[in-house]
């Protein structure tokens, strides 16, 4: 296991407004997004599970679709 601090993790910008860091393990990984007001992200989907956690918004509107 190794500890990471996410503000030293590298930056990509996903778009513009989004900002991207990724912090991963052998069989987890962890992806944490900073977005400006009225970012949005594109629906998109995944082939694994997937959680979330939203630490501080503010938002008109959120929609978040799983499939079984």
């Amino acid at each position: 296991m190794r500890f990471v601090i996410p503000e030293q993790l590298p930056v990509q910008e996903l778009k513009e407004g989004i900002e991207h860091r990724v912090a991963w393990g052998k069989n987890v990984m962890i992806s944490m997004l900073k977005m400006v007001p009225a970012a949005a992200i594109p629906e998109h989907s995944h082939p694994h599970e997937q959680v979330g956690e939203i630490i501080s918004a503010s938002a008109t509107s959120l929609s978040i679709l799983a499939k079984p």
